[in-house]
């Protein structure tokens, strides 16, 4: 799932547990919002990672074609 299917699933998840009036409803609900919001965390920290990486790799990129200029 892409962060934006992950945010729109929770979105719904929270509106439907908002408007029922089911407590086993809520508890489904509530669950799977943890879940979604799991997912969420482990893209995002991958997606940081990678940028995190990819900035890692043009700073030497730079520092390589800077050395090579003096």
């Amino acid at each position: 799932m892409t962060l934006s299917q992950i945010d729109n699933s929770i979105f719904w998840q929270e509106h439907v547990r908002d408007n029922t009036r089911d407590p086993a409803q809520r508890a489904r609900c509530n669950a799977a919002i943890e879940k979604l919001m799991a997912q969420r965390m482990e893209i995002k920290r991958a997606l940081d990672d990678r940028e995190l990486a990819r900035g890692a790799r043009e700073h030497a990129a730079w520092y390589d074609t800077s050395a090579e200029l003096a």
